[in-house]
């Protein structure tokens, strides 16, 4: 399952990130990586998504989404 794939109050944790080296170090400076626990606060399957991570909201283009596979928990 990939992250543009989740509803809206979902909780989920990141388990592989499918893009090039410079995405992977953007993602990472947010707080996003493998292992990564967050909450789906904003999900209409058009458009950005937003998550929750720790305290802090992060939006995401539905194309990096796309290439985030998680599961949920």
């Amino acid at each position: 399952m990939y992250l543009n794939e989740i509803e809206q109050n979902t909780f989920g944790k990141i388990i592989k990130i499918y893009d090039e080296k410079s995405i992977l170090i953007k993602l990472s400076s947010m707080g996003i990586s493998k292992n990564t626990v967050f909450a789906m606060v904003k999900n209409n399957f058009k458009g950005a998504v937003i998550l929750k991570i720790d305290n802090n909201k992060i939006i995401l283009g539905r194309g990096l989404c796309k290439k985030i596979e998680v599961e949920l928990l």
